[in-house]
């Protein structure tokens, strides 16, 4: 999926209808960023492009592709087979003076030549509430469910929601063999403006990833749920530049079979300064920095009972983020640095991720649309007391998009994957994948639902 994952990763500004307009006050018409807030993610569209407001959105493609290594896998274990893809999207939009709702479904079906064992079924279902309360309150409420096989997001490009990232995420950075999967993230914000320029806020939200009882080669993955809450102070210094302190705890706890002596819970308390700066119309960016204090609680054997021991240590958390929207493209650029779970396989880890991310209108003749998106992340065991390990990863996706009607469009696509791993590691997580593919993508009108 590509799914973005960090906890204060691209462009995580609050809705503008979760911001009180200081046009009423100041004469601005346009609220600054607001740093952190509801751990969203951008998505690329170009300048001045708005899905419809009140509508119903049928989208649907069929994608025929080529991967060379179906199972993540590598030396003897490694396959690659023709892939069928059919998958839908269904968007329900509702914009009003005091409630902005999307509800989301996206499936993606995939058949596979030979492999027929591992054909599989995507699905997920995104809601996403904003309540304007009262001039000075408002609020919002997003909730994510998926359930997959697939170790890669397969959903369509250019959904009605973005992604949602932490503080209530959990770590999808570190790729594993197909497998059943499904998890769901909720998350709570409720704003209060206090003044013109201040503004104070608080978040609560929950998350959780299972894998059941599925092996891989014999070893069981580790199930993760984790718990957030949080307050942040923003003061707008100008009409362009806000400042902001958030603090959160998140508590995050690990269920399955761990490497002996391994922290099967976490508590993670940070305290962040940050800078959303909005230099032009079209650019935006988020600066933050701060320390966090890490307690892990660690079960070990002993001949009496059961002895707890507590880790604790004090790390640094940082992040960056900038974006532009402009009239033939946009694109963003991310870096972050922070605590997460070990995505199924290990125990907690230190995250760090650089993410870039490109959509332009080709200046050929017709449209041909080109996009690209890059990540890399390296995942290091946060403590070394109980063995070392690390996973460097890279995925990136590569498309070119020509429309063929009105309604269909055809792409040609690129997709690959690595990763490595070292240290003591309970299976071969060492892969590298390529996929090319070829497919159409039908976008019917969207259907208006005002009476």
């Amino acid at each position: 999926m590509n799914y973005k994952s960090s906890i204060f990763a691209a462009m995580i500004f609050f809705p503008v209808s979760m911001y009180p307009q200081e046009g009423n006050s100041s004469g601005s018409s346009t609220p600054a960023p607001l740093p952190f807030s509801g751990g969203q993610q951008t998505n690329l569209q170009y300048a001045g492009e708005r899905l419809p407001a009140n509508a119903f959105v049928i989208d649907a493609g069929y994608q025929a592709s080529y991967d060379d290594n179906v199972l993540v896998s590598s030396g003897t274990a490694r396959h690659g087979d023709q892939v069928n893809n059919l998958s839908t999207d269904l968007s329900l939009l509702h914009r009003g003076p005091r409630l902005n709702a999307v509800m989301e479904y996206s499936q993606a079906a995939e058949f596979y030549g030979s492999l027929t064992a591992y054909n599989h079924v995507d699905e997920r279902l995104v809601t996403d509430l904003d309540f304007q309360l009262s001039p000075h309150w408002s609020s919002n409420f997003r909730d994510v469910f998926y359930n997959q096989t697939s170790p890669f997001y397969q959903g369509l490009d250019g959904a009605a929601t973005s992604e949602l990232g932490s503080p209530s995420a959990v770590n999808t950075s570190i790729y594993i063999p197909p497998i059943d999967q499904r998890g769901n993230i909720v998350r709570g914000d409720i704003l209060w403006q206090t003044s013109v320029r201040t503004s104070l806020s608080a978040l609560g939200g929950t998350d959780y990833r299972s894998f059941g009882a599925r092996q891989v080669e014999g070893h069981s993955l580790i199930n993760t749920t984790g718990e957030t809450a949080g307050a942040q102070y923003a003061w707008r210094i100008t009409e362009h530049s806000t400042l902001g302190f958030l603090y959160t705890f998140e508590r995050l706890s690990l269920f399955g079979t761990l490497p002996a002596n391994s922290p099967s819970r976490l508590d993670d308390q940070c305290i962040l300064s940050s800078l959303g700066w909005q230099p032009r119309p079209s650019i935006e960016i988020t600066l933050f920095a701060g320390p966090a204090f890490i307690n892990q609680s660690a079960s070990q054997s002993s001949a009496d009972a059961l002895l707890t021991q507590d880790l604790r240590s004090l790390l640094g958390e940082w992040g960056s983020t900038v974006s532009q929207k402009v009239g033939r493209g946009s694109w963003y650029l991310s870096a972050d640095r922070i605590v997460s779970d070990g995505g199924g396989i290990m125990g907690f880890v230190v995250n760090t991720s650089y993410e870039v991310g490109l959509r332009w209108q080709l200046p050929l003749r017709g449209r041909w649309d080109a996009t690209s998106n890059i990540q890399a992340a390296q995942n290091s065991a946060l403590a070394k007391e109980n063995g070392a390990y690390s996973f460097d990863s890279q995925n990136g996706s590569f498309g070119l998009e020509h429309p063929l009607r009105d309604k269909l469009v055809a792409r040609l696509g690129y997709d690959f994957a690595r990763q490595n791993s070292s240290g003591t590691i309970p299976f071969d997580s060492n892969f590298h994948r390529n996929r090319v593919s070829l497919g159409i993508n039908i976008h019917w009108n969207a259907i208006s639902l005002k009476h």
